[in-house]
């Protein structure tokens, strides 16, 4: 790591400063961290599962963060609240997950988020949800 964003890291942490305000400064103005861009399962999309053993979940790899990116986070959750099924940090050069079908309930929605995280900030990207329901 350069001395500069090392000190300048040193300097946030000591004061309390925000640290995406820091990151800005060693990535430049306007950096943050881009949302990801989703593929499948589609936003309100009605899954059958009758023939499946997995539903994959992908999304797109750009684009990147400034600095690169760490990591995603992608979640599933059994309606619209806070009933996680799985939440798991991935690998950086991985863009789906399957979730098997035993996970899933038949007339249930379900709610998919992928968040990433830059190499200069601490936080995620900001949320971005997508729904959709399971056939009967």
């Amino acid at each position: 790591m350069n001395k500069k964003i090392l000190i300048l890291l040193i300097i946030c942490f000591s004061a309390g400063i925000n640290f995406n305000v820091c990151s800005e400064s060693i990535a430049g103005p306007g950096a943050y961290t881009p949302e990801v861009y989703y593929i499948s399962p589609k936003s309100e999309a009605i899954i059958d599962i009758s023939d499946k053993k997995e539903i994959a979940f992908r999304w797109k790899p750009a684009p990147i963060p400034p600095g690169g990116r760490r990591e995603y986070r992608f979640k599933l959750i059994k309606g619209y609240g806070y009933n996680f099924i799985v939440t798991k940090v991935i690998d950086p050069r991985v863009y789906t997950v399957s979730v098997p079908i035993s996970e899933f309930e038949k007339g249930q929605t379900y709610t998919w988020q992928v968040q990433q995280r830059s190499n200069f900030q601490i936080g995620w990207n900001r949320d971005v949800f997508w729904s959709f329901e399971i056939k009967k």
